[in-house]
């Protein structure tokens, strides 16, 4: 999906940019931080690398559902079907809907 790729771009680079304004503020707070030539730029571009492609082996993981919780709804009306629908929705809710059980105390599968 372009949407979930464009969001997870985004993400990344704010990512990237808040650790680089940290780091910048640190070192200007803290001068004695001073790591040498290169050092940051070295250890930006190994974590970027390393973020990127845990990122990917994570989402890999997550929208395979190997680590989902299997859930059964109490209920059948509309909120209960408004949050299975939400669960089904979002692929990496942790999450899978099994059934729902009624106010009869019948079970109906999803």
């Amino acid at each position: 999906n372009i949407r979930d790729h464009s969001k997870f771009g985004l993400r990344f680079v704010q990512s990237i940019s808040a650790t680089l304004l940290i780091l910048m503020i640190s070192y200007y707070v803290f001068p004695s931080l001073y790591l040498g030539r290169g050092v940051l730029l070295f250890t930006v571009i190994c974590a970027t690398v390393g973020v990127f492609f845990w990122r990917i082996i994570y989402r890999s993981i997550v929208k395979g559902n190997q680590l989902n919780e299997r859930v059964i709804i109490l209920g059948t009306g509309a909120f209960a079907r408004e949050i299975a629908r939400e669960i089904r929705d979002r692929g990496d809710s942790g999450f899978e809907v099994i059934g729902h059980i009624d106010e009869q105390n019948k079970e109906s599968k999803t």
